[in-house]
């Protein structure tokens, strides 16, 4: 597992992060001992969960991103050399991946049950960093990758319809 991230409530603890490609997210007892529950998040792409919170009734809400379909793998940046890599670290290139440019929310009950998931495409790729259930309304923030590498907002209603995003460097 990958990016791992936290959710602690009265009765709870929330781990959600990414593994083989997929989001999950799993619910242990407050020893953090015994694995209550564990739910698979995710489309047929590449997803990432990056960001949770937990709203007044209880329902977890997980916001990551995924690729497109159709998307073109990312371009493969050339290997730093000399100071900028002593060590002549070589990452494994041989699996591209498309940009994650699609913004992911995922709705799971106290018990695991996954209950709803939205998407919205944006214009370049996304990690979302926070998501905070407040006021009858979903926020969510991270970064994107555009030239200014800007920090996007966006927010959306809990049934599912998002506002336009908000773009900043």
């Amino acid at each position: 597992p990958t990016g791992l991230g936290l959710n602690i409530s009265a009765s709870t603890i929330s781990v959600f992060g990414t593994s083989n490609g997929d989001g999950f997210v799993n619910g242990y007892d407050r020893t953090a001992t015994i694995l209550k529950w564990s739910a698979k998040l995710g489309s047929s792409g590449e997803d990432i969960a990056t960001a949770g919170t937990e709203d007044v009734a209880g329902n977890i809400w997980i916001a990551g991103a995924s690729s497109l379909s159709g998307d073109p793998v990312s371009a493969q940046l050339p290997l730093p050399t000399g100071i900028l890599n002593p060590g002549g670290y070589i990452p494994d290139t041989s699996t591209a991946l498309p940009a994650l440019r699609q913004l992911n929310v995922w709705k799971v009950s106290a018990k695991g049950v996954l209950l709803n998931s939205w998407s919205k495409p944006l214009k370049a790729a996304i990690y979302p960093r926070t998501i905070v259930a407040k006021s009858g309304k979903i926020y969510i923030t991270g970064e994107m990758a555009t030239q200014a590498s800007d920090h996007f907002s966006i927010s959306m209603t809990p049934e599912g319809t998002f506002e336009n995003p908000k773009t900043e460097p």
